[in-house]
C-alpha cells in the first residue's frame, strides 16, 4: 500500500472506509485512488490492490517513470493525467452515446459528451462503497473551485446543478458497469427495492437486516408516503434521496428496539442510522405497532441555552445522536447544544409503568 501518513482519508461516519466480510476498502481523497486489503487468517491486513489511476502494474509504471523525466511532481490542486478510472467512465458515456438508436440521438448525446466532458474529467470520487468483494459503488462530485466559477459565467446548467454521478464498477475485469446521475429515478428505486443490498449490515446475533424499504412493508409505506410528498414527483425525491449513496454500513444499528415491525417511531428524531438529528419539543414515543398502545418512552435533556428565553422551541442546530447496542435494551445519546455537549445512557427500567 501507498504511503499514506501525508494521505487525506475522511474517517467521520465511515466516510472513507468500506468493508465487506474480510475485504477493507479505503478512500484516499489526495491520490484519488482505492486501497484494498484483505484481513487474513492470523488477523493482519494483506494488500490486494489499488484501484484509481493506474489500470496495471504496466500503467503505473509507465506514467511514474514519465513524472520523474518531467521532474513535476502531481498533487490533488493541479491538473493531473486521466486516470484509469475517469477513463473508463468517459468511454462509458461516449459508447452510449452511439447506442442510440437513430442519428438524431447520436450526434444530441455526442454533443452533450463534448460539452461536459471538462466537467466530468475534473470530478473527484468523494465516497465509496463496497457492494461486494468484486464490486465498488464510487460517487463523484465536482471540485469545490468549480462551481463558483460558473455561477459567475452563468453557464451552470441542468448538468452542472446536479454535479454527482455514481458509478457501479467491476474491479476484476476493470469494468465500468453503469453511471447514474444525481437525480436519476432508477437508482432512487434500487435503492429503495434493494438497500440491503447496498447496507450489507446484520447483527450476529440478530438473523435479520436492520429495517429498510426492502425488508419491511411498514418501513416501505412510509418510504413510499416520502416519495409522494415531493411536488417535483419521483425526478425530485430522487434529488433528495440519492445522495445518500453510497452507503456506509457500518453506521446502521441493528438494535430489534429500533424494527419497524416490532414499533412505530418518529423517523425524523430517531432512526438506524446513527447520523445527528434534530432534538424533538417532546420525549420519543415507540408504540406497539400492532396494537398502537404505547411501549416506552426516550427523555432527552432540553436545552438551557438562550434560544429558549425567545420561546422560539429547541435550537435547530441542538442536535443528538443514538448509539444502540447491536441487541440489548440500551442506548446512548450525545446531545450537541450551542455551548456543550450532554452524554445520556438510557437503560430500559422493566418495572415503569407506561402511561399514555
Amino acid at each position: 500500500m501507498g504511503n499514506m501518513e501525508h494521505d487525506f482519508i475522511v474517517l467521520s461516519h465511515n466516510h472513507s472506509v468500506s468493508l465487506y466480510g474480510r475485504t477493507l476498502a479505503i478512500l484516499s481523497t489526495y491520490r484519488q485512488c482505492i486501497e484494498l486489503l484483505e484481513l487474513d487468517a492470523k488477523g493482519k491486513l494483506k494488500k490486494l490492490y489499488t484501484v484509481g489511476p493506474y489500470g496495471s502494474n504496466l500503467d503505473r509504471d509507465r506514467i511514474m517513470e514519465h513524472q520523474l523525466l518531467c521532474n513535476n511532481p502531481l498533487d490533488h490542486t493541479h491538473p493531473v493525467p486521466m486516470s484509469h478510472l475517469k477513463q473508463k467512465i468517459l468511454a462509458f458515456f461516449y459508447t452510449k452515446a452511439l447506442e442510440e438508436p437513430t442519428e438524431f440521438l447520436r450526434k444530441e448525446k455526442l454533443k452533450q459528451f463534448y460539452k461536459h466532458f471538462g466537467l466530468i474529467e475534473r470530478m473527484l470520487i468523494l465516497k465509496m462503497q463496497l457492494i461486494d468483494s468484486d464490486n465498488i459503488l464510487l460517487r463523484y462530485e465536482k471540485r469545490q473551485s468549480q462551481m463558483p466559477l460558473e455561477m459567475l459565467v452563468g453557464n451552470a446548467d441542468t448538468f452542472s446543478k446536479n454535479f454527482k454521478f455514481y458509478v457501479f464498477y467491476n474491479i476484476p475485469e476493470q469494468k465500468v458497469l453503469k453511471v447514474f446521475h444525481k437525480n436519476s429515478v432508477t437508482l432512487l428505486l434500487m435503492l429503495r427495492n434493494y438497500c440491503d443490498e447496498f447496507r450489507n449490515v446484520r447483527s450476529l446475533q440478530m438473523p435479520w437486516h436492520a429495517s429498510s424499504p426492502s425488508n419491511n412493508d411498514f418501513f416501505r409505506a412510509a418510504f413510499d408516503v416520502a416519495l409522494k410528498s415531493f411536488s417535483g414527483g419521483l425526478a425530485e425525491a430522487a434529488d433528495r434521496f440519492n445522495p445518500t449513496l453510497p452507503i456506509s454500513s457500518q453506521s446502521f444499528s441493528t438494535s430489534p428496539y429500533l424494527d419497524y415491525s416490532l414499533f412505530n417511531y418518529d423517523d425524523r428524531f430517531i432512526s438506524t442510522l446513527e447520523r445527528p438529528r434534530l432534538i424533538g419539543m417532546d420525549p420519543i414515543r415507540f408504540s406497539d405497532r400492532n396494537t398502537d398502545l404505547l411501549k416506552f418512552r426516550v427523555y432527552l435533556e432540553k436545552s438551557s441555552d438562550t434560544w429558549q428565553d425567545y420561546e422560539m422551541g429547541n435550537n435547530p442546530r441542538d442536535l443528538v445522536t443514538f448509539i444502540f447496542h447491536p441487541y440489548e435494551p440500551f442506548f446512548i445519546s450525545i446531545q450537541k447544544f450551542i455551548s456543550r455537549y450532554v452524554l445520556n445512557f438510557h437503560v430500559y427500567n422493566t418495572k415503569t409503568r407506561v402511561e399514555t
